[in-house]
């Protein structure tokens, strides 16, 4: 993201991520339930370390479903939450208003509101979560957000009343998990190469061996 105005000081070939994610909490209200509430939800917007998103993001306006009174929703303060009751699924639209010294246009994200239903349509027990992670990459940030950026890696953020629900984001051990993941299929493969090999060495009908260009697309040298 970069949005030049006259006069502004940006840091020039620099740039800045800044981690968010973005959830809905579902519950289930059981015996409580009427035909337009079935469950209480919350969506929100968050930081996946726990850091204050209101030293850089002014509020977040959530558009709900155009059956919602008032479909437009702001929030102007943290915890970037909101809590409603209804019977549907639907997609959200999620923007994030920067402060103004910040000087970054509005940022519209698209999450999905999902109640957990299971393929006859009823609930789970379990309150069910449906997270996602973004990385919002600033080219170029001016040096107010980059204070505002450390602002909020200083400061912790509130309380939300659905923090017990939180999953955890962790980009550098999930890349290992991948590599980690990506080696065992690579020693699987080659067992399995190997042995096909050897069936076809015995002259079984019908087998061949994989090829090398089959493998080169499976395990890219740049991956």
């Amino acid at each position: 993201m970069a949005h030049t105005q006259k006069g502004e000081k940006r840091l020039k070939g620099a740039s800045i991520s800044f981690p968010i994610v973005l959830g809905t909490v579902a519950i289930s209200l059981g015996k409580k339930a009427t035909e337009t509430a079935t469950h209480s939800w919350t969506v929100y917007a968050r930081s996946p370390q726990d850091q204050n998103l209101g030293a850089v993001v002014k509020k977040v306006t959530f558009k709900l479903h155009e059956s919602f009174p008032t479909p437009f929703r702001d929030v102007k303060a943290p915890p970037f939450e909101l809590q409603e009751t209804g019977w549907g699924e639907f997609d959200l639209l999620i923007e994030l208003h920067f402060h103004d010294d910040v000087q970054e246009p509005p940022l519209e994200l698209l999450h999905s509101l999902r109640l957990g239903l299971d393929v006859h349509g009823n609930p789970q027990r379990r309150p069910y979560v449906h997270e996602i992670y973004h990385e919002i990459v600033f080219w170029e940030p001016t040096a107010e957000l980059a204070n505002r950026v450390k602002l909020a890696q200083s400061n912790p953020a509130p309380v939300s009343s659905v923090a017990q629900y939180f999953g955890r984001f962790d980009p550098d051990a999930d890349y290992q998990l991948v590599q980690a993941g990506r080696k065992r299929l690579a020693k699987h493969y080659a067992m399995l190469k190997a042995k096909l090999a050897t069936m076809e060495q015995d002259g079984l009908p019908g087998v061949r061996a994989p090829t090398m260009d089959r493998e080169a697309s499976l395990f890219p040298s740049n991956a």
